[in-house]
């Protein structure tokens, strides 16, 4: 379905594939890997044609439908459910027309819009985008809100969404977790997991490469190689290999020393000039085994800290609210030396605001925070990354920390994490946001805490960089409170989970896995956002909402058996008349449905908020 030949690209002087192979069968879902620079996004801009190659040929079957992720959005006053929808080009275009011909009164066309959209099974697109967008975490209030007033990383969500509702039978997905909670991954893996065509997906998240890929393509010394099996798979054949071209290379080195011992040897000897000759012509048709290359790893580990006896942290009747509703109410926990904690809960539960309370970043509004007279507390967020002196170097910032030390330690110490030679000179304003994210990682170890707070470590950071980290993570000494969206991460580093719900905070009894299928469950229900309405009684909504809810269901029904009506080819041919009047009809019930069920709504919300 897809075939790349003998592909040679070229950025300036950087070379980034010289004659890359590689085909795509049809349902294969393949995992692209490799380290920065490797070309992994320039293969996905070859294929849709963002990009030339300098040479080679790109074979890709006319019919085939490709989708990927569109990175900007400009419709930003369109509708979030009608830009998703929008994406399914067919039905898309005929609920625009619908719209028109409505206003227009044109009924005749719409009655031949609705057939067509009868036959594409249009119907059910709004149920489909709004299941897309609740899979991706997105609340029942914000499927009519305008694309302006979601932020960019809710944006990148609608595209996501966009892409996964048009038909395709080939997807490119570009590091599609970034932006996505603990849930919306979960749902994700589901969903490509069932997805029956093919998918090429670029992901620095190992454990969601295990889960939606049976290959994996490695991008590496400028071509690509398929793997079968996917990233744990890829890892272990790969182990393998080095170790046997290792092996191998050895081996001939060991011969072609022996041979070239003779020839020195027995050189100016005529009586061993035949065989000398004869060891030439060996040593000259010898194939060339390099030595096995390793991707230079970053590797690091934490220093023993200060030990202090327990709790190092105690939070007694802890209460903060960022508006009037607490975000967290009466909280009482204590932290322990060797504790290793990962906390769970939906976005806005309040783990973030917890972790900032046992930094101290912000303070109690109520209850008492009673620390160890030894803690030292380390802190990791994604905001301490604008902290840093962009005109200033790494070595700077360290000195800033240990003014005392030689800098051949502190230069030595920053080249664990990959700021060696002139990098640990280079102002942070030209490094990436993962060069940033190690930066502030490395200022952390080296002031040894006891007590370690991660909040989403592993964003901007690449596969080797999460994997040292986690390395270092297993053997630090300290407590842990960590909140991230990397499960490898969590599964690897942590011992128990807190839920932050409802205010509150308890033990999490299960793993993730557990943790998901309990979000589930609590997530069946529409989910509203809590808003109070001066305009309507408290006292009245109990008694209003089951009137409401039953008007609702008496127009759904009529509507229904209008639809039914109409999706007949032969009712128009025979009952022109008579279509016009339902069409009519049918526009006004679903004008007057609409209004009711804001209303109900609102209603909804207000109790909800009660």
């Amino acid at each position: 379905m897809l075939e790349l030949q003998n592909i040679d690209l070229q950025f300036g002087l950087q070379i980034i594939f010289d004659n890359l192979c590689f085909t795509l069968f049809s349902k294969q879902k393949v995992g692209v890997v490799g380290k920065n620079g490797a070309g992994k996004t320039s293969l996905f801009g070859l294929i849709l044609k963002t990009i030339s190659a300098d040479k080679g040929f790109i074979n890709i079957n006319k019919n085939l439908l490709i989708n990927s992720v569109q990175q900007e959005i400009k419709e930003l006053d369109q509708i979030a459910l009608d830009y998703v929808i929008a994406g399914h080009a067919q039905i898309g275009s005929i609920l625009l027309k619908l719209r028109q011909t409505e206003l227009k009164e044109d009924y005749e066309a719409a009655a031949e819009l609705y057939q067509q959209l009868d036959e594409l099974q249009g119907y059910t697109i709004q149920a489909q985008a709004a299941e897309i967008l609740n899979g991706l975490g997105f609340l029942s209030f914000q499927l009519n809100q305008p694309i302006k007033s979601f932020s960019g990383g809710w944006r990148v969500r609608l595209s996501l969404a966009r892409c996964l509702l048009a038909p395709s039978d080939l997807l490119l997905l570009d590091e599609p977790t970034n932006h996505l909670d603990l849930e919306a991954q979960f749902w994700l893996e589901e969903w490509l997991q069932s997805y029956p065509g093919s998918l090429l997906v670029i992901s620095h998240d190992r454990d969601f490469l295990d889960k939606v890929t049976q290959y994996t393509l490695a991008l590496e010394n400028k071509q690509a190689k398929l793997y079968q099996g996917n990233y744990s798979n890829y890892e272990q054949q790969k182990a393998e290999q080095l170790a046997l071209q290792q092996a191998l290379y050895k081996k001939q080195q060991a011969k072609r020393q022996h041979m070239e011992q003779f020839i020195n040897r027995f050189r100016a000897k005529s009586s061993k000039a035949k065989q000398v000759q004869s060891r030439l012509k060996l040593l000259e048709k010898l194939p060339t085994i390099a030595c096995a290359q390793i991707d230079t790893e970053v590797s690091f580990e934490f220093f023993k800290a200060e030990t202090c006896s327990n709790p190092l942290i105690h939070l007694e009747q802890v209460t903060y609210a960022y508006t009037q509703k607490p975000v967290l109410k009466q909280i009482d926990l204590s932290i322990n030396k060797g504790d290793r904690i990962g906390l769970l809960g939906i976005n806005g539960a309040g783990k973030s605001t917890l972790i900032k309370l046992i930094a101290g970043q912000i303070e109690a509004q109520q209850g008492v925070i009673t620390k160890h007279h030894a803690l030292t507390i380390s802190y990791f967020a994604q905001h301490q990354l604008e902290i840093l002196n962009a005109e200033a170097s790494p070595l700077w910032h360290l000195q800033k920390l240990s003014s005392r030390k030689r800098e051949s330690e502190l230069r030595g110490y920053l080249g664990d994490f990959g700021f060696s030679g002139e990098m640990a000179l280079k102002p942070v304003r030209t490094f990436s946001g993962g060069e940033k994210a190690r930066l502030v990682l490395a200022l952390i170890i080296w002031q040894k805490p006891n007590l370690l707070l991660l909040d989403e470590p592993t964003n901007h950071l690449d596969m080797a960089m999460r994997e040292a980290l986690t390395i270092a993570l297993q053997s630090y000494e300290g407590a842990l409170v960590v909140v991230a969206h990397d499960k490898h991460l969590l599964r690897c580093t942590v011992d128990e989970f807190w839920l932050v719900h409802n205010q509150k905070i308890s033990a999490f009894d299960g793993d993730l896995d557990d943790y998901y299928q309990w979000h589930k469950t609590i997530n069946q229900a529409p989910k509203f956002c809590k808003v109070k309405s001066p305009q309507t009684e408290p006292k009245n909504l109990s008694a209003k909402l089951p009137k409401l809810e039953a008007t609702i269901k008496k127009l759904t029904g009529e509507i229904k058996a209008i639809d039914c009506t109409l999706a007949k080819a032969s009712f128009y041919q025979k009952e022109l008349i008579k279509a016009n009047t339902l069409i009519k009809q049918r526009a006004e019930l679903a004008n007057k449905l609409s209004n009711l069920e804001d209303e109900w709504l609102l209603l909804l919300e207000q109790l909800e908020a009660k």
